[in-house]
């Protein structure tokens, strides 16, 4: 029927990520403001730094990173990304190498958790280590 072509040659031209008016709009807006996309990259390569800074504070060197994400590559990966998986923070877990891929928090209460919660992790395992050379001790 006509119906049925005209829909398949509209599904066909719109293609399967079809993007709605109102976000055309947006998109259109952010391209043309050169102001806004020149604050919007200096706040990214800010906070990308800063969460790089806030990595290395608690021992988790980055090895790479964009302005969005900053990367570790440690043997405490799985450990590290359940234990803040537990606390609502969700990072990229990679098996092979064993790294984490960490996204910008999105505010400063976000910021915040995230460093209490690095705290915590580093806390705890200097606690199980602690214990466990004293169980060590113990038993020689």
């Amino acid at each position: 029927s006509a119906w049925s072509i005209l829909l398949t040659e509209l599904k066909e031209y719109l293609g399967p990520w079809s993007i709605s008016g109102p976000s055309r709009f947006a998109a259109q807006c952010a391209l043309t403001d050169m102001n806004w996309q020149s604050q919007s990259k200096d706040k990214l390569r800010n906070d990308s730094r800063r969460l790089a800074e806030l990595l290395c504070k608690y021992g988790f060197m980055p090895k790479g990173s964009t302005p969005f994400f900053q990367w570790i590559l440690d043997e405490r990966a799985h450990e590290l990304h359940s234990f803040l998986s537990t606390k609502g923070i969700l990072t990229r877990y990679f098996a092979e190498p064993s790294s984490l891929r960490f996204g910008l928090p999105g505010t400063e209460e976000h910021w915040q958790r995230l460093e209490n919660c690095l705290r915590s992790f580093e806390h705890e395992r200097q606690h199980h280590e602690a214990t466990q050379a004293l169980a060590c001790l113990a038993g020689a």
